[in-house]
């Protein structure tokens, strides 16, 4: 497995394929940051569709700018399907209704724990 660490995270595609963005304690992740994981996973991924899994349990930031990034276009075509990760499981329920509401076009959905986010993630491998 290769892994590859940026300013802002570790990033590393496992055995089932997945691509593992974890983010950093106490970053805060600005355009060139975006950009740079994005060319990362780019790399690791050979230029394909992949799902990814998103860990935002440390304490992070992102700047509006790498925030519009990672929702252009170009990255949308190479995702799959979108897990993230975060530590508080009341505002997770608050962003998955927010995600229902508003339409996805890479399916996207927040999650508390590790397993059911993967779970999920394994289950759009298929689609």
């Amino acid at each position: 497995m290769i892994q590859t660490e940026t300013r802002t995270a570790t990033i590393f595609i496992d055995g089932s394929g997945i691509v593992h963005v974890i983010l950093k304690e106490g970053v805060v992740i600005d355009y060139e940051d975006a950009l740079d994981n994005y060319l990362v996973i780019k790399h690791l991924t050979g230029n394909q569709p992949a799902l990814k899994l998103i860990d935002a349990r440390a304490r992070s930031t992102i700047k509006s700018k790498a925030w519009e990034f990672t929702r252009n276009r170009e990255v949308k075509e190479k995702t799959i399907a979108r897990a993230t990760i975060k530590r508080f499981r009341i505002l997770n329920v608050f962003h998955n209704l927010i995600l229902r509401l508003l339409p996805q076009s890479v399916p996207t959905r927040v999650f508390s724990g590790y397993d059911e986010a993967y779970a999920w993630l394994l289950s759009h491998r298929e689609k």
